[in-house]
């Protein structure tokens, strides 16, 4: 898979400084938090997009997943979750070269491509085909929403709403995704939920 740095760098022999400001700001974004930064969310109470903001809650996410292969979060509602989720699938394709897997409800994809519309231009490669459920951008990688069953492997893989998910689903997970990320090097799953109502505080 290609990288964003890998790109910029290669304009470098250009010999021009029409790329200088685009370079030193991807060198900036490589850390995630920036990168967050750089995005934009749709503010309801301006109603216009503004630059996210990180806090105490976005920072703790965003250590984690760069710090750990498993990662839970169990949230309150409404603390903008969803948006942090949709900005680290963004950083894992645009800036890491990986792919991600979505398993949850289907709102989460149009929040990624939100996001995705509203960055700066050379911090993204541009869509090579797009559907509802899947993103394929023109570095080789993609996001996918998943419903059924992951049937690939991707670098990371992300429950939303885990608690909220059919029973089958913590079957498929206990019996095939979590040793399958455990054995490959590199491959990271983050989850994420409020608590559900029908089931216990041990389904997490």
């Amino acid at each position: 898979m290609v990288t964003l740095r890998e790109t910029m760098l290669s304009k470098q022999h250009i010999g021009s400084s029409r790329y200088d400001s685009e370079i030193k700001d991807l060198a900036r974004v490589l850390d995630i938090k920036q990168f967050y930064e750089s995005c934009r969310g749709f503010d309801t109470t301006t109603l216009n997009f503004q630059p996210l903001k990180n806090n105490a809650f976005s920072d703790e996410v965003l250590d984690a997943i760069t710090t750990n292969k498993f990662t839970i979060v169990v949230k309150e509602r409404q603390i903008g979750f969803s948006t942090i989720e949709a900005v680290i699938a963004l950083y894992y394709t645009q800036m890491l070269g990986k792919c991600v897997s979505v398993i949850g409800n289907g709102n989460m994809m149009s929040r990624i491509k939100t996001i995705y519309v509203m960055l700066p231009d050379h911090l993204k490669f541009g869509i090579k085909k797009l559907t509802k459920k899947c993103i394929k951008f023109n570095n080789g990688t993609f996001i996918r929403s998943e419903e059924k069953h992951v049937s690939y492997s991707p670098d990371l893989i992300m429950y939303d709403e885990y608690d909220f998910l059919p029973s089958r689903r913590f079957r498929e997970f206990i019996s095939k995704i979590a040793p399958s990320i455990s054995a490959r090097v590199g491959d990271q799953l983050l989850i994420g939920s409020t608590l559900g109502t029908k089931k216990t505080e041990g389904s997490l």
